[in-house]
This record gives structure tokens, sequence and C-alpha cells, in this order.
């Protein structure tokens, strides 16, 4: 019993942390107004949607490409930094993100997501238009490649 009250604490502990990331990624945001503004705004929305996910009945291999997605966000040295680029260091979660929730969408269908989506926005115009411009400036920048790479979904 004191193992699975452990096990407990644990799994409390790290949805509060979620949820924290979560509130973390919102206030970084918030005040963030340029050229990528728009879909830059749904990270906090798209990390939400990937933590949902974790708890569904899906196979081991979408569980990997969820989990990828996630860890991507808290890697200190991914593509394009955060702390280095401001809110344009989002370029390469967010395509990430999307990248790994299309998958999921085309696999189990859209309203598997829609049941966790929150923003009045319709996830599927949310999901081509993030990808679009993710994709977009990676390609500009030639980082498509070193994005896949790095997160483990080449």
């Amino acid at each position: 019993m004191l193992f699975a009250n452990n096990v407990n604490s644990i799994f409390i502990a790290g949805v509060k942390k979620m949820d924290s990331y979560y509130e973390f990624l919102r206030q970084e945001l918030d005040n963030y107004e340029g050229k990528f503004d728009k879909f830059i705004l749904y990270v906090p929305d798209f990390f939400k949607l990937l933590c949902a996910l974790t708890d569904e009945k899906v196979t081991k291999e979408d569980k990997l490409l969820i989990n990828s997605a996630l860890a991507y966000f808290v890697i200190p040295n991914d593509v394009i930094p955060e702390d280095i680029y401001g809110p344009m260091g989002y370029v390469d979660d967010v395509y990430v993100c999307v990248l790994v929730l299309n998958k999921i969408k085309d696999k189990y269908g859209l309203e598997f997501l829609n049941k966790y989506w929150e923003q009045d926005e319709a996830l599927d115009k949310v999901l081509e238009i993030s990808y679009k411009k993710s994709l977009e400036i990676l390609e500009e920048k030639s980082l498509t490649e070193a994005v896949l790479q790095s997160s483990g979904l080449n």
C-alpha cells in the first residue's frame, strides 16, 4: 500500500507540474505581439492537449509520439531556443506538436482530439494554419530536418 501511495503522490505532483508549465507558457506568451503571434499563441494549448492525450488508450507507438512532442518542450537546447529567440523560439515546438497531433488526428479522428480542445477556434483549422506557417518558417531557414532529428520524429 505504501508503494501505491507513493506512486499516487508522484502522479499528482507530475500533474501539478504540467499545469504550472502550461501556466508558465501562457504567461510567457500573453503579452507577445508580432508577426507570428496567432499561431505561436497556441503553444500552451497544444501542450495541454498533448498532456491530456497521455491518459488516452492509444498504441505504444502513438504514446511515444505524444511523449516525444512533450519532451521537445523541455529540452534546453532545442533547434530554436526560446531563451535566445523569445516567442520566435516556439516555432519548432509548434511544428513538432502539430506534426504529432495531425498523426493522431489522422489515426483516431478529429473528435478524439476535440474533446480536449478548449479554444473557440476550430482545432482542424488551427492545426492546418500552425503546420503551414511553422513549416514555412523552418524551411526558409533550412531547419526542418534538424527539428525532426532533435525531436526523434525523423
